[in-house]
Formats: C-alpha cells, structure tokens, sequence
C-alpha cells in the first residue's frame, strides 16, 4: 500500500494524495467475492494509475480518480463482463460512485476531477502588457469627464422594465457599476420576452442597450456583461467584462 495523504477527512468524493498523485476518492461498502476482486484488477489494469484505479477492500471499493473518460470505461469493462450478473451489478455500483462527483472539467473526452478549475496563471504578464499596450474604449470618443449624481428617484429601487427605455431617463455619468446578463437567444421560455429572435434583430438591440450603459457610466466605472460564450462564438469562459476605463 502506497503513501496516502487526506486533504478532505471522510468527505464522499473527497481530495487525497496517493504515492504522490492527486485523486478523488470515493468508497463505496461492498462484500466483495474473489471473482470480484479479480474483476476489479482486471478493470484497472486497463488503465493508467495516473489517471484512474480501484482498490478491493474486505467491505469496500476504493475508486480513485483523476481522469477518465467514461464512455471508453465503459466499452472496455463491458468486454470483460463475460455475461456475469454478480460482475454487472458490480459495475454499475463503480458507475454510481463515479457519477456522485458532478463537479469536474471536460478535456479531451475526458472528465478531469484534480485541479480542472485551478486558475491559469500569466507568466510573465507585465512584458505581456507592454507588447500588448493598453485599449480605452473612451480614447478620442470626447466623452463628457464630468460625473453626476443619480436622481432620488431611482435609488434603491428595483425598477422592472425594458433597460434601453429606462436607462433613457438616467442622466449621463452617473453610474459606478453596471452587471447585466441579457437572454441568450436560444429560445428560452420567459413570460414577457421573445427569446428566439433573429440575431440581427438581437444584436441590434442588445447593442443600443450598451450604448446606453456606457453613457450613463461614470468615467472610472465598469460595464460587465455575462453572456452564453455561444453567442459570440467563444469557447471556454462564459463570463466577460467589457471594461470602459475613461482616461
């Protein structure tokens, strides 16, 4: 038995660290024959204990996960079922514990269960930055650079309505922070909005909205916009901020 190290005590589908590989571990209670445990061996030996492996205890299953793509888990242990049923319900055991994580990244066809939301970081970003320079959407736009205050009337008030025709009551400048999640267009059911519009005609609208949002911002402030990264045919993050630094 290797080095086993416990990051999150007792947890189903808890964090460890094993000969120095990071899994998940899942334990499931089970009274296992001795065509189970050689099962159970068969099934790992198919893969590599880097990714994924299972441990045959007295009363237990051990899964340890990394990596693995399931459908080829799948395939591969169905070959050796040999039309067993005490190895079938074995099987869609291990399959139950494996699909009780439902957080884990997608590479690959693979789901990845360590580290798949670990921040990516910059390396060497200040280089970056100047080679990159810098993009103010108010350059050379002769924005006003005088901030207002918002009128009573609109203070700590939900106000519920089409953003383009209220934020036409706001007066320019005078907004810190602005957050805005519009309908993706996919055709969702929403009491009071069309969601299956031509893209044209969405775009249209989504964009008199933004300019809108950038003319009632303060000069310092931030527009941040979450949207379906399918709608502007992006891949990965489906949040992003359109930053309006006035200078």
């Amino acid at each position: 038995m290797g080095k086993l190290k416990d990051f999150e005590n007792q947890r189903a589908g808890r964090l460890i660290e094993f000969n120095g590989q990071k899994y998940k571990l899942i334990s499931v209670p089970y009274n296992l024959s001795l065509d189970e445990i050689n099962f159970l061996k068969q099934i790992s030996n198919l893969f590599d204990k880097k990714d994924f492996f299972i441990n045959a205890g007295e009363d237990r299953i051990e899964i340890y996960l990394n990596r693995i793509n399931l459908d080829e888990f799948i395939k591969k242990t169905e070959l050796i079922l040999e039309g067993n049923e005490r190895r079938k319900a074995l099987f869609e055991k291990i399959l139950e514990g494996i699909d009780s994580i439902k957080s884990y990244g997608l590479k690959s066809g693979q789901r990845v269960y360590v580290d798949y939301d670990k921040e990516r970081k910059v390396k060497s970003r200040k280089e970056k930055e100047r080679e990159r320079g810098k993009y103010f959407y108010a350059l050379n736009h002769n924005f006003e650079n005088k901030n207002n205050d918002l009128p009573k009337e609109f203070e700590n008030k939900i106000i519920c309505g089409d953003s383009e025709k209220i934020l036409k009551a706001f007066p320019d400048n005078c907004i810190d922070l602005i957050f805005t999640s519009p309908p993706y267009n996919f055709g969702l059911d929403y009491e009071n909005h069309r969601d299956a519009m031509s893209w044209e005609n969405y775009f249209e609208k989504l964009f008199k909205i933004f300019d809108e949002c950038i003319r009632v911002l303060k000069f310092g402030g931030k527009d941040s916009c979450k949207c379906s990264a399918l709608v502007f045919g992006l891949y990965s993050d489906s949040s992003y901020n359109f930053q309006f630094f006035h200078e």
